[in-house]
């Protein structure tokens, strides 16, 4: 008798559960994601913490447009914060590349990609001089991190096709590339 009142509880529940879909794109300011031919891959979002209010903000690829983040003000309201004028972006991925409790960005780009280090109030630095990238002519879509026992993360970036080849093959990749922790950077 008590597994089927459990058993009644938990069908109720299962009616009530329909999800509710609203229209609120007026609240974020206005962004566009612009480009040729080899923007047709991209326009990627990170979503993160970036001021540690426990609301998510979004850092938003431009294509050859400036990328935006918008800081979450709460009750679905965003507003524009300031960032470097970084253009040519596909997507990024938030991490706390250097283990300091602040979200970074590791920025996709067409052609090098780079590292944005986050500090209070959503601020955010290139980091190059610290984290070095091999310079790369690279149409970069793909990311993806892990950690090993040095405590510093390993990470690996997809390309898409050959930029040196815009008559294809579409069909093929581009070579890929495993970014390893060196003391002078990553290789």
């Amino acid at each position: 008798m008590k597994s089927l009142w459990v058993i009644l509880c938990l069908l109720a529940g299962v009616g009530q559960a329909e999800p509710l879909f609203r229209d609120l794109s007026h609240r974020l300011p206005e962004h566009r994601y612009l480009g040729g031919w080899n923007h047709f891959v991209g326009g990627g979002v990170a979503v993160l913490d970036c001021n540690g209010d426990a609301l998510p903000d979004i850092f938003a690829a431009g294509g050859t447009g400036p990328a935006g983040l918008f800081v979450n003000q709460g009750n679905f309201t965003f507003t524009a914060h300031p960032l470097p004028d970084i253009r040519a972006t596909t997507g990024a991925y938030p991490i706390d590349i250097n283990a300091d409790g602040f979200m970074d960005l590791f920025v996709l780009r067409i052609g090098q990609n780079m590292i944005l280090m986050g500090g209070p109030d959503c601020s955010f630095t290139q980091a190059t001089p610290e984290f070095p990238l091999l310079p790369a002519d690279q149409w970069s879509t793909a990311f993806s991190a892990w950690w090993l026992d040095d405590g510093r993360p390993h990470m690996a970036v997809g390309n898409y096709v050959d930029l040196k080849n815009p008559e294809g093959p579409f069909f093929a990749c581009d070579s890929h590339e495993i970014l390893t922790p060196l003391a002078d950077g990553y290789h």
